[in-house]
């Protein structure tokens, strides 16, 4: 079943878990072995060299680079039929490259550090959780929104989508994250859906819980989308 489209008794019975007394200390241990721990899996970093390379990669750069070539052959040739070689010429056009590349790395590197201070980032809103039939507060949705909205800005689609998978956890009738989430899966951006077909039948179901569940804005944004999507224009 899909947790996140079912309701709260169907998950309940799915999981097994007795509503009154929440997960206990067994019930937890089995489902992290079965399901994971519920959080992101910090990524390798990339070495210097490997950052210099991904930027070069880009099309921009890779368009400068080209030029930058036939600016050297264009030249070498004029200066062997007796012309001159305009040296400033490649090196201006190998210069731009150079601090495009230093440009790039160095916001990539800002932006993975305001990544991980929002990761670990502790707002007072929590979410009352039941372990053992005691109640604690464990879940931050607040950080959640922040963390989903900075990762899809930096073009982390895996990790937001994570974050809104959460937040529709913890509350399924959050019709902003659900809105969002439609979005993602119908794009495939960070779902597990590697059909196409299947991806966007799932995206209409998050956008048409969006439709039922959101503010006027939300409902507003969802119903235009979900009739773009029907009734696309030829």
């Amino acid at each position: 079943m899909n947790e996140f489209l079912g309701t709260k008794e169907d998950v309940l019975k799915e999981l097994n878990i007795n509503p009154k007394i929440g997960l206990t200390e067994e019930t937890k241990k089995l489902s992290l072995e079965k399901y994971g721990k519920n959080s992101f899996t910090k990524e390798k970093g990339i070495s210097l060299f490997g950052k210099i390379l991904e930027s070069l990669k880009e099309p921009m750069i890779l368009m400068l680079i080209f030029a930058g070539l036939i600016a050297i052959g264009v030249n070498t040739v004029n200066y062997l039929n007796g012309g001159h070689f305009d040296i400033f010429e490649c090196l201006g056009i190998f210069i731009a490259i150079s601090l495009s590349v230093i440009i790039t790395v160095i916001m990539e590197g800002k932006s993975a550090k305001a990544f991980e201070a929002l990761n670990k980032i502790n707002e007072d809103i929590r979410v009352k959780v039941i372990r053992n039939g005691n109640g604690a507060n464990v879940v931050n949705i607040n950080s959640l929104r922040i963390k989903a909205a900075l990762a899809y800005r930096l073009g982390r689609y895996y990790e937001a989508y994570k974050c809104y998978e959460q937040i529709i956890s913890i509350s399924s009738k959050d019709g902003d994250a659900l809105y969002r989430i439609g979005l993602m899966t119908y794009y495939q951006q960070g779902c597990y859906f590697s059909k196409k077909s299947a991806a966007r039948k799932k995206g209409l179901e998050y956008m048409e819980l969006a439709s039922r569940n959101g503010d006027y804005s939300i409902v507003s944004k969802a119903d235009n989308v979900i009739h773009n999507w029907k009734y696309p224009r030829i």
